[in-house]
């Protein structure tokens, strides 16, 4: 079975953006995480914040110049 579960942060600070999103992802560690990040947060910090909190989590990460989009909408820094 897949289980899709998105999340966003605007947070400023790259921890609390990881707290954020982790929050949001639920008590069961995901096989993949897709994180794409805006320049106000380099996309290493994000995946490193990532990686400690699911260390058996495959990452993938990215970059976008203007904002991010979920089935939540755009969110734009």
């Amino acid at each position: 079975m897949v289980r899709i579960v998105t999340s966003h942060s605007v947070a400023k600070d790259c921890e609390a953006a990881v707290s954020e999103l982790t929050a949001n992802l639920g008590t069961t560690a995901p096989d993949l995480i897709v994180v794409y990040a805006s320049p106000e947060h380099p996309a290493e910090q994000l995946i490193d914040g990532l990686a400690a909190r699911y260390p058996h989590s495959m990452l993938q990460g990215g970059t976008s110049c203007l904002g991010v989009m979920t089935d939540q909408g755009m969110h734009v820094q």
